[in-house]
């Protein structure tokens, strides 16, 4: 046999701790390059066709109030403005957070990373790579409904 054989891998006490130091460092060195490639690149989800939702009364909205609703596939903010309703998702298009409308801003708001969007859902700050996606609102025997 060979003399390589009759010796241990791991010599000592401070090897064996290098190498579990090594393997450690190699783990959450890994993790933190994941985190920030997830943070680069941006998210893609887009929910899928659910027809018109039925949000709530023309009389439970104030202007420049917002509700959220879960469209089963995303969630959903509509805004009342002064003349109309806007809705758009509410998933930010960085990383996935959820937007909040702020009304003295008159903006969604992503409260992960800065960012914000107007009311046709452009970006108007922060690190969002693409726009919220605007959704048709109709108003149909004093209901507001959202198609998403």
């Amino acid at each position: 046999m060979g003399a390589h054989l009759d010796r241990p891998l791991l010599k000592s006490r401070r090897d064996w701790l290098s190498a579990v130091i090594g393997v450690l460092t190699t783990i959450l060195g890994g993790s933190a390059f994941a985190g920030i490639i997830a943070y680069l690149i941006p998210s893609r989800r887009k929910g899928s066709a659910v027809g018109p939702i039925d949000v709530a009364a023309v009389d439970e909205f104030e202007p420049w109030e917002s509700k959220k609703i879960d469209a089963r596939s995303e969630p959903i903010i509509v805004v009342r403005t002064d003349e109309d309703y806007v809705a758009v998702t509410a998933t930010c298009t960085h990383l996935g957070c959820l937007v909040q409308f702020d009304p003295g801003k008159r903006q969604f708001v992503c409260p992960c990373h800065g960012g914000a969007f107007d009311l046709s859902g452009q970006r108007v700050a922060g690190p969002p790579p693409e726009p919220l996606r605007l959704l048709p609102v109709t108003v149909s025997n004093g209901r507001v409904f959202v198609t998403a």
